[in-house]
């Protein structure tokens, strides 16, 4: 079964994320280039936001430690590559869904042992919390550039060529 597991997820998630850019192009991107204080702000929100929250549960209802640890690993991570699909689905900004998962996953290199670093003076105890650079760059590049980039092609009329009568929202 997590043979099974192992492979059907990673699979499923790539073929969603190819659909996701199949309603994409250059000039997506191109936009959101163009809104640097609204990729900032969805950069900055999970690193200022999460981890403060996540204290905050963790010294009021003191959990064990290992769900301690559970709630604040996960409030150090990188923004997901699942949100993109919720984000495609939603008819949400796609591009900057895709722009904020990769740029925040290149950017965890930092912010996971700056944020343990938060947690030990918080805290007063270490999670030994470290971002695994390689595995990062390797399931950026297999898991959202690639699926991304695989599905981006397809897409020539400024429709999904997944959802047809479906538009990309502008």
């Amino acid at each position: 079964m997590k043979t099974l597991i192992d492979i059907a997820v990673p699979l499923i998630t790539f073929v969603l994320l190819g659909m996701v850019g199949s309603s994409l192009d250059r000039s997506d991107f191109a936009r959101v280039g163009r809104q640097p204080r609204i990729v900032l702000a969805g950069l900055a929100g999970p690193v200022f936001l999460l981890p403060p929250l996540a204290v905050g549960l963790v010294s009021v209802f003191r959990p064990p430690r290992e769900i301690e640890a559970g709630l604040l690993l996960i409030a150090t991570c990188p923004i997901g590559g699942i949100s993109n699909i919720y984000s495609y689905l939603a008819g949400a900004s796609t591009a900057l869904s895709v722009a904020l998962t990769g740029l925040s996953s290149l950017l965890a290199v930092l912010t996971i042992p700056l944020l343990d670093g938060v947690f030990e003076t918080a805290l007063g105890r270490s999670f030994g919390f470290t971002a695994p650079t390689g595995l990062l760059v390797v399931q950026l590049a297999a898991m959202l550039a690639l699926p991304i980039a695989t599905g981006m092609p397809t897409n020539s009329s400024g429709s999904s060529s997944v959802c047809p009568g479906r538009s990309r929202r502008r």
